[in-house]
Parts: C-alpha cells; structure tokens; sequence
C-alpha cells in the first residue's frame, strides 16, 4: 500500500512538508477521470482527487492547478504543501 501511495499517487514527505507528483496509468483514473486518496497530514484528513478527463498516460499530462484551503500550491509539475498552512 505505501508503494501505491508513494510511488502511484505520488504522495511523499519532505523536511514536514508533503509533495505531490503523480504517476498515474490512464487506467487508474476512474470514468469520470479521476483518481482519489484520502491520508492524514499534520494533524489533518486530506482528500487528494487527480482529474484526468481526457485519459492522458502517465509521462503526456502534468499538473495543471492545485490548491489547498484556497491558496496556489503548485510549480506546474510537484505540488507542495507546507507543513504549516494558514487557515483558511
């Protein structure tokens, strides 16, 4: 299970801060394009949801947007979140 997240979905730690950089198979996303974790992170349950609708492979999509609690927490190909987010 730690590989599917780690590896798959691209969920990882770093210096306390979590960093996203999927690996998803076309395959792995669901009919309406997309693929979700749940994981606990500081303290909090956070839900990750990939969208894929238009069921690129794993190496010919990137990430477009991301946010969390309402701010921008994407550099256009690893997502960060600090450890320490300001509420929102």
């Amino acid at each position: 299970m730690l590989t599917m997240v780690t590896e798959v979905f691209g969920v990882s730690g770093g210096y306390g801060n979590l960093s996203i950089q999927p690996k998803l198979l076309a395959s792995q996303f669901d009919a309406d394009g997309r693929a979700c974790i749940n994981l606990p992170f500081a303290g909090k349950l956070l839900r990750i949801s990939f969208v894929n609708r238009t069921r690129h492979e794993y190496g010919s999509y990137g990430i477009f947007a991301a946010s969390c609690g309402g701010s921008a927490v994407t550099d256009g190909e690893c997502v960060g979140i600090p450890r320490f987010m300001p509420e929102s």
